[in-house]
C-alpha cells in the first residue's frame, strides 16, 4: 500500500479534481515557461474572468484593494458568467463587513 507521501502531484491532482479540470492542468503543465509567463495567465477551474477585457485580479493589484474589497469586485464580476445570486449575496456580504467596520 502506497502511503500519502509516495503519490505524486499528477496523481493528486487526478484524484482531486474533474476531468476537465485535470485535462486544463495537464494541457498548462506543457505550456513553455514563454507561454506560461504570468500568474495571471492561468486561470484554475473556468474561464469566468480570462474572457474579460480586464480581469478583476489586475484591477484589484493595481488599486491596492483590501481583502473584502476585492471579493466584492471579484464576486460581481463574476456572478453572471458563475454562480449568479449566489456571488451576488458573497458580494453583499463584503459590503456588509467593510460597512460595519466604518461604524467603528
Amino acid at each position: 500500500m502506497r502511503r500519502l507521501n509516495d503519490v505524486t502531484p499528477r496523481e493528486w491532482d487526478a484524484s482531486t479534481y474533474s476531468k476537465s479540470q485535470q485535462r486544463d492542468f495537464n494541457r498548462q503543465s506543457e505550456l513553455t515557461f514563454e507561454e506560461h509567463n504570468k500568474a495571471k495567465d492561468l486561470q484554475v477551474g473556468g474561464t469566468h474572468y480570462k474572457d474579460m477585457a480586464i480581469q478583476p485580479i489586475e484591477f484589484i493589484m493595481k488599486n491596492g484593494l483590501g481583502f473584502c474589497e476585492a471579493n466584492v469586485i471579484k464576486y460581481i464580476c463574476r456572478y453572471q458568467s458563475k454562480n449568479k445570486a449566489e456571488d451576488l449575496l458573497k458580494a453583499k456580504h463584503y459590503i456588509d463587513l467593510i460597512l460595519e467596520d466604518l461604524k467603528c
